[in-house]
């Protein structure tokens, strides 16, 4: 925190251009490597992930009905994806509830080959009357596709309990991170306050014991808190993958976001220090 204060903020934007500058060289160079080895095995480009919407109809009745309502869709939901999983040919995107319809968003390379898995389960298992099955195709595979005649065979009771993702010690481990970095960002602003308030230079209040030991506090939690969040994000993304579910995001578009947190929260302090 000492050679914080006594950063400038040329120094600050200097580090902030420099670490971009790095990152954005490693970044193309990690991508011709990628592409370099893509040709040398002959596997092609990963393809454009399309996406199924299964609609579900849905009736109008008291709330503790349309609770148990949206309980059984869900759970028909997280059946369906498991179901993909096994197969390893997609997975459940998102789901949402429209007036009088349920919608359940699946994506996978291949909509087509992802309708022909989920077909069979919900003729047998739906929970609510299939409306239509819509497949949003890419250009090349023919566009978006619209099935309105859908089978169901409604009776069967579907016997499939939620599993946990991520487990319940890492969620809370994620929430502690959130808080500390809140918690540290107030006490960042508080810091700031407190010595405009005694009308102290940074180098001045940083000489007096409670400026000192208040700089490392909040330094040693945005830290604590980056590093936690960054360890928890890795972590649940393995759970994640584990459950069949894909990364929405790269592995070097996760890292982006983490370094330039990191640049910005280190940009901020120095702004804040100086």
């Amino acid at each position: 925190m000492i050679w914080l204060a006594q950063t400038s903020s040329e120094d600050g934007i200097a580090i902030v251009v420099f670490a971009t500058v790095i990152f954005l060289s490693l970044f193309g160079i990690g991508s011709l490597v990628k592409w370099i080895f893509r040709m040398i095995s002959g596997k092609p480009k990963p393809a454009k992930m399309e996406s199924v919407v299964v609609v579900l109809e849905t009736e109008i009745c008291q709330e503790d009905e349309e609770l148990k309502d949206h309980e059984n869709v869900r759970i028909f939901a997280f059946y369906l994806h498991s179901k993909l999983a096994e197969k390893k040919i997609g997975q459940l995107a998102n789901s949402s509830h429209e007036d009088s319809e349920h919608l359940l968003y699946f994506a996978g390379p291949d909509a087509r080959g992802v309708w022909n898995v989920l077909e069979e389960e919900v003729k047998a298992y739906s929970p609510k009357k299939p409306k239509r099955v819509i497949l949003e195709r890419t250009k090349k595979n023919g566009g978006v596709e619209v099935l309105d005649h859908i089978l169901w065979e409604p009776g069967r009771k579907l016997d499939f309990q939620i599993p946990q993702v991520i487990p319940e010690s890492w969620r809370w481990r994620s929430i502690i991170a959130r808080r500390v970095l809140v918690l540290a960002y107030i006490g960042l602003f508080g810091w700031n306050a407190i010595r405009f308030y005694l009308g102290k230079t940074e180098a001045e209040f940083m000489d007096n014991g409670f400026g000192m030991f208040s700089a490392y506090l909040i330094g040693a939690a945005l830290i604590f808190g980056l590093s936690l969040g960054w360890i928890c994000g890795v972590q649940n993304g393995t759970f994640a993958r584990a459950a069949g579910f894909l990364d929405a995001q790269s592995s070097m578009s996760i890292t982006l976001k983490y370094v330039f947190l990191t640049v910005i929260a280190i940009f901020g302090l120095l702004l804040q220090l100086t």
